[in-house]
């Protein structure tokens, strides 16, 4: 079950985790800007699995349109797939607005644990923004597609080097909002 984060009398819940996490995910995936040159690239592709999120208390910035405004949390374990050059464990914080057209729009940060071939291992924060559509009207399955960037000066240990990166994100999510799909881009480190 999903919960709205309220404050006292009602009102949506607001702060400055509210504002940070919204002013982090939307600098960085807005403003990122280009690597430097001499900074070694690592190809990011990484299959995931995300159980079915559960309410957060957290604070989350209101949507413009939203039906609600949604404080969630889970866990994501990247590398299901052989090949994939990012593995491990990611704790995930998420404000998800459900929209009157029945999509599903979001921003979460994710603090990653693991591996990533050509930079190391270690623990580095991801920004992510996107929108799950509309459920399917026979397996009540959405497909998710949204964009993510390294926050940046958050790597510790083996991925203390990763300065910059970006890429895509693409799954299906179930009813339930647990979901399988792939993490592909880039990242300097």
């Amino acid at each position: 079950m999903l919960i709205s984060m309220t404050a006292a009398g009602g009102k949506p819940a607001r702060g400055r985790r509210a504002l940070a996490l919204a002013g982090v995910v939307a600098a960085i995936l807005m403003a990122a800007t280009p690597a430097p040159a001499e900074a070694a690239q690592a190809r990011v592709v990484s299959h995931y699995h995300s159980g079915s999120p559960t309410p957060a208390n957290i604070s989350c910035p209101p949507r413009s349109g939203a039906v609600a405004v949604l404080g969630v949390q889970g866990t994501i374990a990247y590398g299901q797939d052989p090949a994939d050059t990012l593995e491990g464990t990611a704790a995930l914080t998420s404000c998800i607005y459900p929209m009157p057209d029945d999509t599903i729009d979001y921003i979460a940060v994710e603090a990653f644990t693991g591996s990533l071939d050509g930079c190391g291992s270690g623990s580095v924060k991801v920004a992510f923004a996107g929108t799950v559509s509309k459920p399917d009207p026979v397996t009540g399955n959405r497909h998710d597609h949204g964009a993510w960037a390294v926050i940046p000066k958050t790597g510790m240990g083996g991925l203390a080097g990763v300065k910059f990166g970006t890429g895509t994100v693409d799954g299906t999510a179930t009813p339930s909002l647990s979901a399988d799909g792939l993490l592909v881009g880039a990242v300097s480190c």
